[in-house]
């Protein structure tokens, strides 16, 4: 996303930050946004994006003017793949906070996940997102940004560093006392996800496109994290791996892991706060 538009929201958004609704019934972190004055639509809130994305059949829909890329630059999910193309919106209104003249790219987001579920208008991605304190509180189903940093009681939150892998959080998580294993956090994944080569490794069994139970999914060290019966799917990340960003991973910390928290990342001191 452009230098220009970041500008444009750091001033839309005041110095005490905003609350925004969401809407978890889908898994996601799904905000409902207003393009060039009239179109309405579905934005997830997407830890896991590098940039800021609109679907191409919803551009259609709004009549948003788009380029091709003539480049044949490509995006991948992690069932498919899609062309992308370049466009401005005239203006994005997210809740009543408004901004204007936004880069975004085009994409076929169904056919990132291979046509099995009914992608988001688009995605807001880390551009955007690295400038705020993001909180997201699943069970009062609440979205805060914050452009400047909050204070908290120390019997309020505790922290667990995180490291940024490109634009991805990535964390140490334990399956029921495994060894520990190298998940991102995303707030766009509707699903935790293990890849067969870590289930593999720490000595569980189960075949791919499997849904099994963890008695326990943590944070390693982090006793407070623990999230108990976390439902995961296992898939492979081989399409995502063919970028330096994923290499390593073992799987995605999805909704069915982070449905009972609040939490907020710290983009700048690269600190995830979870709140009690």
């Amino acid at each position: 996303m452009g230098a220009l538009a970041l500008a444009l929201i750091l001033v839309a958004l005041p110095v005490s930050g905003s609350q925004f609704a969401f809407d978890p019934s889908r898994g996601l972190v799904e905000l409902e946004a207003t393009i060039n004055g009239y179109m309405v639509g579905r934005f997830g809130i997407d830890t896991g994006a590098d940039k800021f994305y609109l679907d191409r059949a919803f551009a259609k829909r709004a009549r948003v003017a788009v380029t091709e890329s003539d480049r044949g630059s490509v995006v991948r999910g992690i069932d498919g793949s899609s062309s992308v193309g370049k466009a401005t919106l005239r203006s994005l209104d997210i809740q009543g906070e408004r901004i204007y003249n936004v880069p975004v790219d085009i994409i076929d987001l169904s056919a990132l996940t291979g046509g099995k579920w009914q992608a988001p208008d688009g995605l807001i991605g880390f551009p955007v997102l690295r400038r705020f304190y993001v909180t997201v509180d699943y069970p009062k189903q609440t979205l805060e940004l914050y452009s400047h940093e909050k204070n908290y009681e120390s019997d309020e939150v505790f922290g667990v560093p995180f490291t940024l892998q490109g634009y991805l959080i990535v964390v140490n998580v334990t399956i029921d006392g495994s060894a520990p294993l190298r998940f991102i956090l995303d707030y766009c994944a509707s699903m935790t996800i293990l890849t067969p080569e870590a289930l593999s490794r720490i000595g569980l069994k189960g075949n791919v496109n499997e849904y099994q139970v963890a008695t326990e999914i943590k944070i390693v060290e982090v006793d407070e994290s623990a999230t108990p019966n976390v439902t995961f799917y296992i898939k492979s990340l081989n399409e995502l791996g063919e970028s330096s960003n994923f290499a390593g991973i073992d799987g995605i910390l999805g909704y069915s892991f982070l449905a009972s928290h609040k939490i907020t990342v710290d983009y700048l001191r690269e600190v995830l706060l979870f709140h009690r």
